[in-house]
């Protein structure tokens, strides 16, 4: 048998953790993550931290522009509420889920990054009955 080298196992490891933070957040929200996403943990900690995000937000980030992550969520969701979508980005809104799509975007130590932020937010009451 084989040995595996380094590189394969982080791979592993790497595939194994982002199958399950993608699956686990359409399984908490109900909604399909972007495919072309990556979770980010360390700007999202820092933004429920400064009380910008409810500790329940899911943020993901992907180098695919706003328009084309938009247009993903505005086939995903049923029965959305649309609100400020332009060339930046925007809200969805299903039920109780936000989807917010934004880019470029801002961090919280003032940096401008020139990828797609994606934030998934469970609202505390229904916005579409």
């Amino acid at each position: 048998m084989k040995n595996l080298s380094g590189m394969n196992i982080i791979f592993t490891v790497v595939f194994i953790a982002g199958f399950f933070s993608y699956s686990y957040a359409e399984e908490k929200y109900g909604v399909k993550v972007y495919p072309n996403s990556k979770q980010d943990k360390i700007f999202c900690k820092s933004f429920k931290e400064k009380s910008i995000f409810p500790p329940s937000a899911a943020c993901y980030t992907t180098n695919d522009n706003p328009d084309k992550v938009v247009e993903f969520y505005k086939r995903e969701l049923k029965n959305q509420i649309i609100e400020n979508i332009n060339k930046t980005g925007g809200s969805l809104i299903q039920g109780n889920v936000n989807v917010s799509v934004q880019g470029p975007w801002d961090d919280t130590n003032g940096s401008v990054h020139n990828n797609t932020y994606i934030t998934i937010i469970k609202l505390y009451t229904s916005a579409v009955k």
